[in-house]
């Protein structure tokens, strides 16, 4: 092929060929009708009808040019036919693109007959063949005595009403006669009638019948009537054409819609009546139920068979969308009134200042050294999308300006004003009205050169049509103090690998360091600086201004927590700003990093407390475990404490050479240690840094570390129970080919499951996963849906949630093997589908149950005590009470199973978090199933302690609501110590109540 086009490529460039220039011609045309439908072509047929002979018919033909070029009629010659017709060329004979043309054609019969005559008429500058077209006139003449009308046209009827016309019969003669009207003929002639068959017509007077169309189908009804005009007449034929239809008067366009309108203008559209009445309609009261609409006329008359149009006119008063109706009333009895949908949107800006009053609160000054302190106005566009930039809210003439008041105890020096550029605003553009796109902030300065009160107005000029100018209050108490000195620690807070669905808090603290009575600190304004990624907040919220006494310290704690759905580790940024009453450094900042994403390591507990332990002891050691869920090998680089040391410090760590240490994909987690020994009284935190090497990169992941030393070591942990219940529960349903008779049951029980919830008002949310592996399970870890479920969460407020849960259990089918519930469930819960298919799943306050059903063992392919540690890092290390992992299994009873009894996985993984296990090969579902509600749905009875208790010195106190409460009532077990899981474990029916406080005092093991 390629050598081919070479050839072709080679010959076209020998022979050099002359472009070709194509000429413009036109096209000639003929206008003619045929049985009601319009052809435009060069052989046409033009039909007068009858003409009474002695008369004269005239009627324009239409010659039309359908080319490109300009076309000129030439000549016009008869080819053959009677005398009677006539056809001439006006004297202007060019017809240009797209142009026409009109012939006067004329028939003057002399005798009664039908009759016909051609011609031909020529064109230049058309294509070669398409110069001529061929015209043939016909008509039928008619002896003036016996002349009738050639048909009657009703038009639209609707159906099952009526409508009715004169056939009128005219005698030009000297002498009275009588006139035949037969019966209708034709396919349609059920739907007319004719109320007189003889007509007694007077010398040189009409008489006529009164011809009615009444249609009971909608479709067309055509037909004929005889008429003879005297007795020496033949018979005629008129035509009788009706449509019967729904509606006679219809509109358009239907609904009207005036689309965006800013609230400052109006906008008009053409409403187009069209009546299919063979007689005009009179339109009459046409009015709006909303003032926003307006018409140009209260009534028209539409033409028969015509069109007439009403302009109406939409006036925003509000924003957002406006709806009407058009009334009206009519001349027609089956349709005397109407109504017409409008509708219309009030756009344009609706701006928005916040705050109303800007407080700077006490701001320090010192004389001789100016100090500046801003504070932000955040402006927003809370109006309407419009259709183009001109409807965004924009800034207009000055933008901003600042006046000071006019008491004179502030001057105009001392104030600026600005927009903020970490916050964009073009002006092209403006603030459109979309979330994330419509706000930008107005940066106030204040740089006092006095004491005393200060106040000043902000005024912001915008295009926003009813508030073209809104005005914000500076206020500020400006007062000495002694400079402060203060310290921050740390400056940089790094979050290192964060993956959702966990979140890392971090703190840093500001520190007075002044010693003398006086040395107080004014700190103001804390928060986050604009523009700092989304992921970082202050859970305390930003402080706006806080007083430091000399040597008293502040933390403020940081929280970075992914929310959005990511496919690889990015890191982000932001900033902690601040102002504090220091003439040197009279702004304070703290710059935040971290990796937010995905992560195929796994790192357990994700932070230790070690609580309250004796000074010179040290805390029993706390081991962590790293897992490599990664495809390949990683390398671990290094271990490190990098702040609390010495009282932290690692008291176990695996050897790394140099150039690290390798720890291959899936096998036995590499095992380090931490222990808390405190010097002195008072709280400590750290940090650890685990640094390992991922696919080329570093990774550095970091556990906070927590305790706080004592003279005594008496720890004292407290747990609120949740006051309104609040459950998220993953069913996790195997679908082997022996789950059917299973699945059924359990959907056949599904008011059992949620009728606890429902009775105690529990803020439930519900998913529905497959526990099989990749090899019968194409989508591991989505949360299932379908037509008959749609909702993948299910809640308190799903439709049908009975029903709809039901359809989920069947939905998971029975085919296929590879028994998993624990690896799905991870899957589930980690990124990226807990933040993407699966969103909306998790929250952060409610207790998570995990409920596995299965008629065989797990074969997920990680060990129980990995599952463990990364499910546990859903809900992190401080919140283990609220996790549980339940299973509905073969355990003691195996008589239906499908597969192997539970070897042991699931009953460790429930004792971990505190859950229940019960019996799959149950004889009574409904019962399992309320167990099982019980332990998911209802609050917890399983606390784990922050610290290892000494056991053998003093024993637990445990409190709830300030009482104490013993281990036994009677032979009854209350609560129990459970050292494998370092919990405190109620019995089911002591299990503190909602709302309640949860206190467990003990000592810590000092070593």
């Amino acid at each position: 092929m390629r050598a081919l086009c070479f050839l072709l490529l080679s010959s076209a460039v020998a022979c050099r060929c002359n472009p070709v220039i194509e000429k413009n011609v036109g096209e000639l045309g003929v206008e003619w009708t045929d049985a009601a439908q319009t052809h435009v072509d060069r052989d046409a047929r033009i039909d007068f009808g009858r003409v009474a002979t002695g008369k004269t018919a005239q009627l324009k033909v239409v010659v039309k040019n359908l080319g490109l070029g300009a076309i000129s009629l030439e000549s016009l010659e008869k080819l053959e036919g009677d005398a009677a017709f006539t056809l001439a060329l006006p004297e202007a004979r060019s017809i240009g693109k797209s142009g026409s043309l009109e012939l006067e054609a004329a028939f003057a019969p002399t005798a009664a007959g039908a009759t016909s005559a051609k011609f031909r008429l020529t064109a230049s500058n058309t294509d070669d063949g398409a110069s001529t077209a061929l015209i043939t006139l016909v008509a039928e003449g008619v002896d003036a005595p016996c002349m009738v009308p050639m048909g009657l046209d009703f038009g639209g009827v609707q159906v099952n009403d009526s409508a009715a016309l004169q056939l009128e019969v005219e005698n030009p003669t000297d002498t009275a006669r009588e006139a035949a009207i037969r019966s209708p003929m034709g396919s349609g002639a059920s739907g007319y009638g004719v109320d007189l068959h003889v007509l007694q017509v007077p010398a040189h007077g009409k008489a006529s019948a009164l011809v009615s169309f009444k249609p009971t189908e909608v479709r067309r009804y055509t037909g004929t009537v005889a008429v003879r005009a005297g007795p020496d007449c033949p018979d005629y034929p008129v035509s009788l054409l009706g449509d019967g239809v729904d509606q006679v008067l219809s509109w358009a366009p239907s609904p009207l819609d005036l689309g965006y309108v800013p609230l400052s203008a109006s906008a008009s559209k053409v409403l187009t009546f069209t009546s299919l009445a063979a007689v005009p309609v009179t339109i009459s009261n046409l009015r709006s139920a909303n003032v926003a609409f307006s018409v140009s006329a209260s009534s028209l008359t539409i033409p028969a068979r015509g069109t007439a149009d009403v302009t109406v006119t939409f006036a925003p008063r509000t924003l957002g969308p406006s709806h009407g109706q058009l009334a009206f009333d009519s001349t027609l009895a089956k349709q005397p009134s109407g109504t017409i949908a409008v509708d219309g949107y009030g756009g344009g800006p609706d701006i928005d200042a916040r705050p109303t009053t800007v407080s700077f609160g006490r701001v320090a000054y010192f004389a001789g050294t100016p100090t500046t302190q801003t504070r932000r106005i955040t402006v927003a566009n809370l109006g309407t999308v419009a259709p183009t930039a001109a409807g965004n809210l924009h800034f207009t003439g000055p933008r901003v300006e600042i006046a000071p008041a006019a008491d004179g105890g502030t001057l105009a020096a001392e104030l600026g004003v600005g927009l903020d550029p970490a916050t964009p605003y073009d002006d092209a553009t403006g603030l459109p009205a979309v979330a994330g796109q419509n706000r930008v902030d107005v940066l106030v300065s204040l740089t006092p050169s006095s004491t005393g009160h200060k106040e000043a107005t902000v005024t912001i000029h915008s295009n926003d049509f009813d508030e073209p100018a809104v005005t914000v209050k500076v206020l500020a108490d400006v007062i000495e103090v002694p400079p402060c000195n203060y310290r921050v620690m740390p400056t940089t807070v790094d979050f290192g690998v964060v993956s959702p669905p966990a979140s890392r808090d971090q703190s840093f603290t500001v520190v007075n360091l002044g010693t003398s009575s006086g040395d107080v600190c004014l700190v103001s304004l804390l928060e986050l600086r604009a523009g700092s990624a989304a992921e970082f907040s202050l859970p305390g919220g930003a402080i706006d201004q806080s007083e430091l006494q000399p040597g008293q310290s502040m933390t403020v704690r940081v929280r970075a927590w992914p929310q959005g759905a990511r496919s690889s580790l990015t890191p982000v940024t932001g900033d902690v700003d601040f102002f504090v009453s220091s003439p040197t450094a009279p702004r304070g900042h703290v710059a935040l990093s971290a990796s937010v994403g995905p992560s195929c390591l796994v790192l357990s507990p994700d932070e230790a407390q070690f609580g309250t332990v004796k000074v010179g002891c040290g805390s029993p050691q706390r081991t962590f475990n790293l897992y490599n869920t990664c495809g390949s090998a990683v390398t671990l680089q290094s271990l490190a404490v990098v702040a609390g040391a010495p009282e932290l410090a690692l008291s176990a760590t695996p050897a790394i050479p140099t150039g690290g240490l390798t720890v291959p994909p899936g096998g036995a987690p590499v095992s380090f240690a931490v222990r808390y020994s405190p010097t002195d009284l008072g709280p400590d935190e750290g940090q650890l840094a685990v640094v390992v090497t991922v696919a080329g990169n570093n990774e550095t992941h970091l556990v906070r570390l927590s305790g706080a030393g004592d003279s005594v070591g008496h720890n004292l942990d407290a747990f609120r129970q949740g006051a309104e219940a609040k459950a998220d529960i993953l069913l996790a349903i195997d679908g082997s080919c022996s789950m059917g008779n299973k699945q059924m049951a359990l959907a056949t029980n599904t008011a059992a499951f949620f009728q606890y919830a429902q009775m105690q008002g529990i803020d439930y949310h519900v998913g529905v996963i497959k526990a099989q592996g990749s090899g019968s399970n194409t989508t591991v870890g989505y949360l299932t849906s379908g037509p008959a479920h749609p909702d993948k969460v299910l809640t308190p407020r799903s439709v049908n949630v009975a029903a709809q849960f039901a359809a989920k259990v069947q939905a998971i089918g029975a085919a296929g093997g590879n028994e998993q519930c624990f690896g799905p469930v991870l899957e589930a819960l980690s990124a990226p589908l807990v933040t993407a298919e699966n969103a909306g799943f998790l929250r952060p306050d409610a207790s998570l149950a995990i409920i596995c059903i299965t008629d065989d063992k797990d074969y997920s392919t990680g060990t129980v005590p990995f599952y463990y540690s990364a499910l546990a890092n859903v809900k992190g290390a401080a919140r283990l009470s609220l996790l549980s992992v339940n299973a509905i299994a073969g355990f003691n009873d195996t008589s239906c199973l499908g597969g192997n009894p539970d070897d042991g996985r699931y009953s460790q993984m429930v004792t971990l978090t505190g859950g229940v296990k019960e019996e799959i090969c149950t004889p009574n579902w409904a019962m399992t199933l309320q167990s099982i509600a019980r332990a998911a749905f209802g609050t917890r009875g399983t606390f784990f302690l922050t610290a290892v208790p000494d056991t053998s010195t003093v024993p637990l106190v445990v409190k709830i609501d300030g009482t104490v409460q013993p281990s036994m009532q009677g032979t009854a077990t209350v609560w129990v110590y459970d050292s494998t899981t370092n919990a405190v474990v109620f019995d089911q029916l002591h299990q503190p109540a909602a709302g309640s406080l949860i206190e467990v005092g003990y000592d810590v093991e000092c070593q």
